[in-house]
């Protein structure tokens, strides 16, 4: 008698899931505005293991390099390749959820910054730490001769912050 029943079964399981299929499957795909957004990946990604960050950064022009939600590329960055050029981040300190350099205090001279730019790595070296005065601008002391990374925020709401480090060879 099971087999009975199992051939019963399927057989009316073979029947009936194409008129299920034709009567649920074709149904309208709803028109999402995200379908249609291209997918960009991300230009490079800062690591600065003594503080443990890792944070995505963006392209200057891509409209997630905005400072109210990522540590952003300064519109006069240069890239990290460039002869004597330097690579300048800006990011929020403090308590909030996009305070991504809330520990940049706590770097040494010594340690270790990492920068995977365009699926290349570049190491750099904390060379030099100072606060100036929050102004708008920052004084960028540095080697020209060398390729550095210049890693800006605020420290309180009088001072700014910056780290420098110089490309390993």
């Amino acid at each position: 008698m099971i087999p009975k029943i199992t051939f019963i079964f399927s057989t009316l399981t073979s029947l009936l899931i194409p008129i299920i299929h034709q009567q649920v499957l074709p149904f309208p795909i709803p028109d999402f505005q995200y379908a249609e957004k291209e997918i960009k990946p991300s230009y490079a990604v800062l690591s600065i293991p003594a503080i443990q960050l890792e944070k995505e950064l963006y392209d200057v022009k891509d409209e997630r390099n905005d400072l109210d939600k990522n540590i952003i590329f300064l519109p006069s960055t240069k890239t990290p390749e460039e002869e004597g050029g330097n690579v300048i981040l800006a990011g929020h300190s403090g308590f909030g959820k996009t305070a991504y350099f809330k520990n940049l205090y706590q770097l040494k001279i010594g340690d270790q910054i990492l920068l995977t730019f365009l699926g290349k790595q570049y190491v750099y070296f904390v060379s030099r730490t100072y606060s100036v005065d929050k102004t708008g601008k920052v004084e960028v002391i540095r080697d020209p001769n060398k390729k550095t990374i210049t890693l800006i925020t605020c420290a309180g709401t009088k001072k700014q912050f910056v780290v420098i480090g110089e490309q390993k060879k």
